[in-house]
């Protein structure tokens, strides 16, 4: 299934763009991939598969990881969020996926860093 042909979907929460580095690793494997987020809202995001090979099918649970030193937040790992693939489009190389069954601590850091880029999108740095 192609991103494009969820264009009408209507969306829970509003997504804002982004272009950071990323990293996905599936649950249980040591293998990662680098990545570029691509949007980001309160229940969800996009990713570009950059570099590396990643085998991902829609319902597949995989771990979105982010430095937080991005967007200030003191902690001395990685932010580490559960998240389930959703959509694939194997042309553009794009994951579309939700996140889920996450910490109220992780769920505090999506918070922050949809605010972060929605400040971004909104001119209000």
């Amino acid at each position: 299934m192609s991103l494009s042909d969820n264009n009408d979907e209507k969306r829970q929460f509003e997504r804002y763009k982004s272009s950071i580095p990323v990293i996905i690793q599936k649950k249980g494997n040591i293998g990662t991939c680098e990545c570029t987020l691509l949007d980001v809202s309160l229940n969800g995001f996009s990713v570009r598969l950059e570099s590396g090979k990643f085998k991902i099918d829609v319902d597949d649970n995989f771990l979105l990881i982010i430095d937080p030193k991005l967007f200030d937040i003191e902690i001395n790992d990685k932010i580490i969020i559960n998240s389930i693939c959703k959509r694939i489009d194997l042309e553009t190389l794009i994951i579309g996926s939700v996140f889920y069954k996450n910490t109220e601590s992780i769920d505090n850091y999506i918070k922050i860093i949809v605010n972060s880029f929605k400040k971004i999108n909104e001119n209000d740095y």
